[in-house]
């Protein structure tokens, strides 16, 4: 069989136990950490159970309860009505495309699959019955899981959820190679997650004996093994085709060069029962797709389910399809026995344990392995149970099988390489360069720049890169927010010691950030701004130099050489800090400066310019001509020289001196100021690669659908009742809750009631149904997380309090609070005054 392009692995999110990354979960897995543990007292409580309440160990994620819901735009009370696989899920996409070196705007549009493993969650046991259906079903559908991040991504590619119960996330990675080949995606995310929202007790797992391990620990192939123990945990992988990553210069964690997925039949002795002849076939297939066979495998990561019968199964399976022992044994080994049975996500586990041992060369021990099963007879089976790490060294063969089964008789199994030599480092720039960072907040930022300083700080692990890679992803590889550090630097060690001081100067700042996407408009003044020093250390630069050649070059001979030097510079200085991607808005200046501005502007020639110079035509008036838009936006003013003497800017902009030679400078604070650096332009010419770096840091708060036992007096959602229903005394409405009251008839006809006490009932409805404690009058419904669905339910209460009927439309015309209620106060008094007519 002729063997497929491999698909590169070339982005990774992980949220296992005691592990949110690879070099993480290696660590764990190199010094044997068993990550199960009895189910802590918050996560009891979580499921409304007592402290002590008795229930199985497991290997559990902690957090769960929490959800950056502002980042994603979504409301308060949308996020509580979502199931955490959903919000998981949802943060880990982000993540791992982050991972990949990718901005998250650079995959809006594109066709990017996402291929998810799934099935039902238990979190609407918790939420009370009553509770909005329509945002229930979409918080904790199933098929919600793929279509939110989708929606919220703007992911245009095949949006799929898969459920063959345990081997769905390596069924998942199958489908998701076949969309890649097939040409029906640029890229996919792959992933799972699986999470407890409520616990049974520990007597209910009586009824699953030997399937479910007493203690709570999985001892796959070992005489005690009695079942699986239970675990919690995702990842989501970002899957591109190996030449799509090579051509963009994308860090290849591992290649995943055959997979394969099939079902027993009738081939076993029961629905859930396994099969070592459907396995064995499984797995040759998987490894005949990879042009291989399965004895040139290094490494085996099994399903290992932990019960006698399985694990035997199992081996028989490997020996059927490895051969005979005619050589060392092949070394197999479970992560379950470290993170207990991840459910959906357990293939995914496996595949993430496998990345991570081709990465760091080594074959990580398996657990609570101390004397083989007796059903099993190692003697002249071709594998043997990994029980400490061992080197796995290049010189090895590098090729790896992880294997996923269902009790529904779904099977899969996954061949892994190690990456791909990476072609030589393209040439540094061994100059200086900008870094760029950003986040919602000034707290967030902080934590950014410390996580990233301490990051580039340890010792190099995976694909090195130098500064220029680490540059280019933090530049282009990035979306760029509202609060925002900019640094210029020539070394690993200044970016390092400029992040740690921003990170000190940034915790505790609390101001409101810039204004986002501020406009540049370059100044232009008479004054001769630029000297003969300057300008030579700016020549290094070669958009300076030729801007210079090209004036020299057109200029008519009549010009004086002093008005011919001072324009050349005056315009190379725009063309210089242009060529950097900084995007001008419009260019003004006075007197000879305004001819310069022209040219900036492409109004005229250079050419054209300099003969106007030479001839004397030049602008009198010592204000310029400003476009009107200039006067009323905030703006960031550069330029070689003061501003201000040419132009009054709008109260709230700023102003950024040009920094000649160091013009980098000048675009770092362009960037804080809140310009949005155009970084093609900057990058145009220049093959950078990808290098992994840290993560946004999500700003998660808590979204769990039950409060603290402890806090229940004074729940959100008690305290927004009071709030509605105070709002709604001045509109002598009885009550404010969504489900309960009608609009009073006698108030319903009164006449024009006075605007703020419409806008205190609007801002209070909104609030109670967004889940938002204070809306401001100013604050746009979908700002808050507003959605289409949540408009109904708000236009229907209009309804019922004011006695005025409201389309979707309104909310699209008006959207503000503010705005809403003048809009109900209008068809309030249309409604009154057609009444008084009628009566």
């Amino acid at each position: 069989m002729t063997p497929r392009e491999p698909i590169a692995i070339v982005g990774a999110a992980l949220r296992l136990p005691d592990a949110d990354s690879l070099d993480e979960l290696a660590a764990n897995l190199g010094t044997g950490r068993d990550s199960v543990r009895p189910v802590p007292a918050d996560r009891l409580a979580l499921s409304g159970e007592e402290p002590g309440a008795e229930r199985q160990p497991l290997a559990p994620l902690a957090g769960i309860e929490h959800f950056d819901h502002e980042f994603f735009r979504i409301s308060l009370r949308e996020a509580q009505l979502m199931a955490p696989e959903q919000r998981i899920a949802l943060q880990l996409a982000c993540a791992a495309i982050e991972d990949a070196g990718y901005a998250l705007g650079s995959f809006r549009g594109t066709k990017t699959a996402v291929v998810l493993a799934g099935g039902p969650s238990d979190y609407p046991d918790l939420i009370p019955e009553g509770d909005d259906e329509l945002l229930t079903l979409l918080g904790t559908g199933t098929p919600s899981l793929c279509g939110r991040i989708a929606y919220l991504l703007g992911l245009c590619g095949p949006a799929i959820v898969l459920d063959t119960g345990c081997s769905a996330g390596l069924v998942a990675v199958d489908h998701a190679a076949k969309l890649l080949r097939d040409g029906d995606c640029e890229q996919a995310l792959v992933g799972a997650v699986s999470v407890h929202s409520t616990f049974p007790p520990a007597g209910d797992r009586d009824r699953y004996a030997e399937v479910v391990a007493t203690g709570g620990r999985s001892r796959a192939f070992d005489a005690g093994a009695d079942g699986a123990g239970d675990g919690e945990g995702g990842a989501v992988f970002v899957l591109k085709l190996l030449s799509a990553a090579q051509r963009d210069g994308d860090d290849i964690r591992g290649l995943i060069v055959g997979s394969a997925v099939n079902h027993n039949g009738d081939r076993s002795n029961g629905l859930s029962a396994p099969s070592a002849a459907a396995q064995s076939e499984l797995i040759t297939s998987a490894w005949e797709r990879a042009g291989l066979k399965p004895a040139q495998a290094g490494y085996m990561e099994a399903h290992g389910s932990g019960t006698r019968l399985g694990d035997m199964i199992e081996i028989d399976g490997l020996r059927r399809a490895l051969g005979p022992l005619d050589a060392q044994p092949v070394p197999v080994g479970s992560i379950k026995t470290n993170i207990g049975h991840l459910d959906r996500a357990a293939g995914l586990a496996g595949l993430a344990k496998v990345v991570a041992q081709l990465r760091h060369e080594t074959i990580y021990p398996s657990l609570h392995f101390e004397s083989p099963s007796p059903v099993i007879d190692f003697a002249t089976a071709p594998v043997k149970v990994a029980t400490s790490s061992t080197p796995w060294p290049a010189t090895q063969s590098r090729y790896a099988g992880v294997s996923s089964f269902s009790m529904s008789g779904t099977n899969a199994h996954v061949v892994l390489t190690g990456a791909p030599q990476p072609p030589a480092d393209p040439a540094s720039s061994a100059g200086r360069g900008v870094a760029t960072l950003s986040a919602r907040s000034w707290p967030a930022l902080a934590r950014y720049c410390e996580a990233l300083a301490e990051h580039l700080g340890q010792p190099q692990r995976g694909t090195p890169g130098d500064l220029d890679d680490v540059l280019h992803v933090l530049n282009r590889g990035r979306d760029h927010l509202a609060c925002r550090v900019g640094l210029a630097v020539d070394s690993r060690a200044e970016l390092i010691a400029g992040l740690r001081a921003a990170a000190g100067r940034l915790a505790d700042r609390t101001n409101e950030p810039p204004a986002p996407v501020r406009r540049v408009v370059w100044t232009c003044p008479d004054a001769d701004t630029i000297d003969a020093g300057t300008a030579q250390a700016a020549a290094s630069w070669p958009a300076f130099a030729h801007a210079v050649a090209e004036c020299n070059e057109k200029a008519p001979t009549d010009l004086d050489a002093a008005d011919l030097e001072w324009f050349g510079r005056q315009y190379a200085a725009a063309r210089l800090t242009a060529s950097l991607g900084v995007p001008f808005a419009h260019a003004i200046g006075t007197g000879r400066g305004a001819l310069v501005a022209l040219a900036v502007n492409g109004d005229i020639e250079p050419a054209d310019a300099l003969r106007r110079l030479a001839d004397g035509d030049v602008p009198d008036s010592a204000e310029p001509a400003v476009p009107a838009w200039l006067r009323f936006e905030q703006l960031v003013l550069a330029g070689p020289g003061p501003a201000k003497p040419i132009f009054d800017e709008p109260a709230g902009s700023v102003t950024v001196a040009w920094a000649g030679a160091n013009v980098l400078d000048t675009v770092a604070a362009l960037y804080e100021a809140g310009v949005d650096i155009v970084w093609d332009e900057s990058y145009a010419g220049h093959h950078r690669r990808r290098v992994a770096l840290p993560t946004y840091p999500f700003e998660p708060t808590r979204v769990w659908i039950r409060e603290p036992a402890a806090a229940t007096e004074t729940s959100p959602d008690a305290g927004e009742t009071c709030d509605v229903a105070a709002a709604s005394c001045a509109l002598e409405v009885e009550q404010c809750a969504l489900d309960t009251g009608e609009i009073d008839p006698v108030a319903a006809e009164e006449g024009p009631l006075k605007a703020d006490e419409y806008e205190r009932a609007v801002r209070a409805v909104w609030g109670e149904i967004l889940g938002v404690a204070d809306v401001a009058a100013e604050a746009d419904y979908f700002d808050l997380g507003g959605t289409s669905a949540m408009a109904l339910q708000m236009l229907t209460t209009m309804r019922r309090r004011f006695g005025v009927r409201m389309k979707l439309i309104d909310l699209y015309e008006t959207r503000t609070a503010r705005d809403f209620a003048a809009r109900v106060a209008g068809l309030r008094d249309e409604a009154t005054a057609q009444a008084g007519s009628q009566g």
